[in-house]
């Protein structure tokens, strides 16, 4: 499956700057028709296992909610930025909750906010090797309400598998690829729900 992301990963046009509303487009775009199942891609990954989760991080991982009786629905592959982390588990912003339109608005928006230093190579500064992104970020934040329904705690006792750490030069790809595992509603019912937390 690392050959499928580094394949990807060289194909995106060299006229687009990584990290941008065109890298990202251009990867959702290319993506579309990619028939993945997340135990597959788990299983044939060559991205770094753990059990550390660090806050700017991306990470995927298997995940059983604890009140999911309860939950009006749940996502059991989350694809998530970690935002902080607590004894039992972190918050993060799991991008799966975000039709995949939207969660390229969001991400450069993202990048643009909360971005690394720039430089004389990196004038924007999106070539950063972790989101420095807090909660009150988004919360006070009107361009990046996108990322209110991606808010979510997760316990480390729910883990059902090691996490894969993300490297940052596949998170163009990884952020769009077809992986969210769902239950108990459908995908297009949980991205209006998203909408509706969005526009409410």
């Amino acid at each position: 499956m690392s050959d499928l992301l580094e394949r990807l990963n060289n194909e995106s046009p060299i006229e687009f700057k990584r990290r941008t509303i065109e890298s990202l487009e251009w990867f959702r775009g290319r993506i579309k028709n990619i028939r993945l199942e997340s135990d597959t891609f788990y299983r044939q990954s060559n991205l770094k296992k753990t059990r550390e989760y660090l806050a700017g991080r991306m990470y995927l991982y298997g995940y059983n909610a604890k009140w999911q009786e309860k939950l009006p629905y749940w996502d059991s592959f989350p694809c998530t930025i970690v935002l902080d982390t607590y004894q039992e588990g972190f918050l993060g912003l799991n991008l799966h909750y975000l039709p995949p339109k939207l969660r390229a608005i969001f991400l450069d928006r993202l990048f643009d906010y909360v971005g690394g230093e720039e430089s004389e190579n990196d004038p924007g500064g999106r070539r950063t090797e972790k989101f420095k992104v807090y909660y009150d970020i988004i919360k006070a934040t009107p361009k990046l309400n996108f990322g209110v329904p991606c808010l979510k705690k997760y316990l480390y006792s729910q883990m059902v598998t090691p996490a894969l750490e993300v490297e940052p030069k596949y998170w163009d790809i990884v952020s769009m690829l077809p992986l969210a595992s769902f239950n108990k509603q459908p995908t297009m019912e949980i991205y209006r729900k998203s909408r509706e937390m969005i526009n409410g």
